[in-house]
């Protein structure tokens, strides 16, 4: 197949969608596939909306592709250019990670995505979800199971971790663009309450994607940073990460809402207690209680419990780490879970 696959920036951001589609982009091309990549800009709404004009259509159009696949947060820039490549007989299918109309917006944008994200997914001939959450979020919002559509959950690396060892202390790792819906800053506050149990915090993420919200997470808690309780680390390359994994005892990162969670399932194989969000389908991976917690992204005081308990018992942090460890081994490598998204692909432009 030819394959023209759209993505907003660069595939080179390690973040948990940039990542599923960069390990999709590289099966395609391993099973005998053309893949061009379209990188459209990110900006405001309005520059969003004129992506959807002729000139793009004419660039796409252009490869003559047989598959036209997206991934569904570009779905501002193309809703309407899609609809068009449908009449003149392209086939499109989109990659869904999460909705964005799910997450916390204010009333009137909230409204806004929705119509955008209902009209771009019903002109699609199918859809790859990367959890059973956010394929059922997807039928909710288009009111239809007529579509196809795989369930694809993201892979991991073959290699594993090791158990933590005792230690006096927390050591726990955020990772994840410093933005709103991450939740960082209630992680900070949480944390902040622990005033009779040592701990560190490490922060792996872009701080560029929202400037604003990534100055005010380092101003308002500014003293943690310079008692030297919180390091700012920015994008960093995949062994850097490891390396701070292997520092680590538990990842927190307690969004508003994750389509699967991709960085869970990574800290999980490398021996962290992941502490996620119960909105979306982080549930599908982990258990709480038993390898992990899960907690509602509202609930600081939770998290704060929760992260006191973990930081005064090394024999709970112990056993949830070697638990974590066997969960994420239930869970297939990036060839195996790729090779179910290409055929689900395959076949749709058979």
């Amino acid at each position: 197949m030819n394959v023209v696959f759209i993505v907003y920036g660069e595939l080179d951001r390690r973040s948990g969608g940039f990542l599923y589609d960069d390990h999709l982009r590289r099966r395609l091309e391993d099973r005998g596939h053309t893949v061009t990549m379209v990188s459209q800009k990110q900006g405001r709404l309005f520059s969003l909306l004129r992506q959807n004009g002729r000139r793009f259509r004419c660039r796409i159009t252009e490869e003559s592709p047989d598959l036209i696949l997206a991934d569904e947060l570009n779905h501002p820039s193309l809703f309407m250019a899609f609809r068009r490549l449908n009449r003149s007989g392209f086939v499109t299918a989109a990659v869904v990670h999460h909705l964005r109309y799910l997450e916390s917006l204010p009333f009137l944008e909230k409204k806004l995505v929705s119509w955008m994200e209902r009209s771009f997914l019903k002109s699609v001939h199918g859809y790859i979800a990367n959890s059973r959450n956010t394929q059922i979020s997807v039928r909710h919002l288009i009111g239809t199971s007529a579509i196809p559509s795989r369930v694809v959950t993201p892979g991991a690396d073959n290699t594993f971790g090791e158990p933590r060892e005792p230690m006096e202390g927390l050591k726990v790792l955020f990772v994840g663009n410093l933005i709103p819906r991450k939740g960082l800053d209630r992680l900070m506050r949480a944390l902040e309450t622990i005033n009779e149990a040592s701990w560190e915090l490490d922060i792996v993420g872009d701080n560029s994607v929202d400037i604003r919200y990534a100055e005010h997470c380092r101003t308002s808690f500014s003293h943690l940073v310079e008692n030297g309780m919180v390091r700012f680390h920015g994008r960093i390359d995949d062994e850097e990460l490891d390396y701070i994994r292997s520092r680590c005892d538990v990842l927190a990162v307690p969004s508003d809402m994750e389509g699967f969670g991709i960085v869970y399932l990574e800290a999980m194989r490398a021996g962290l207690i992941p502490i996620g969000s119960q909105n979306g389908g982080a549930e599908e991976l982990i258990r709480h209680g038993v390898d992990g917690f899960l907690i509602s992204p509202e609930k600081t005081d939770y998290l704060a419990e929760i992260l006191h308990r973990l930081a005064t018992d090394s024999k709970l942090r112990v056993r949830l780490s070697k638990a974590a460890l066997e969960r994420s081994g239930e869970f297939p490598n990036w060839e195996k879970t790729m090779d179910t998204a290409v055929d689900f692909l395959e076949g749709m432009v058979r």
